[in-house]
């Protein structure tokens, strides 16, 4: 930000550019998770010890999706929030700054480590459990 005194409307348009910019980094990371699903897809599976059984053409391709989704997600979370930090930041007094970095970086990063952890947690509970197995046709 050239300027700390901007109006509501560039204060907007930054936020705007910002934004456009993470979606933009989430798309191409999305091309490049797909590109590389079924080796993920491949490593997600491995211990699970049964096989899926897919039903239709739609259900793989749903779950790559899915899985290519999630990997960018994880991936463009903190971009996003460093995107979150560069526009805040440039508001704040030096004391502030120095509080807000602290409290910012470690609540940013518990945020996504339990993010990361309830994102395997879930996916093993899903694939795992008894009523699942049944919902997602595991042989």
């Amino acid at each position: 930000m050239a300027s700390k005194n901007l109006s509501m409307v560039g204060h907007l348009d930054e936020i705007r550019k910002r934004l456009i910019f993470t979606l933009i980094f989430f798309v191409i990371i999305f091309f490049i998770a797909f590109m590389y699903v079924e080796e993920i897809y491949a490593f997600l599976i491995k211990d699970l010890g049964t096989k899926l059984a897919v039903l239709g053409p739609g259900e793989i391709l749903w779950a790559y999706f899915t899985i290519a989704g999630l990997v960018s997600l994880a991936i463009t979370i903190p971009l996003l929030l460093y995107q979150i930090w560069a526009f805040v930041a440039p508001a704040l007094r030096k004391k502030e700054k120095h509080f807000a970095v602290a409290s910012y970086l470690v609540t940013s990063s518990l945020c996504q480590l339990y993010w990361n952890s309830f994102k395997i947690w879930a996916a093993e509970c899903l694939l795992k459990c008894s009523p699942c197995r049944n919902i997602f046709h595991l042989c």
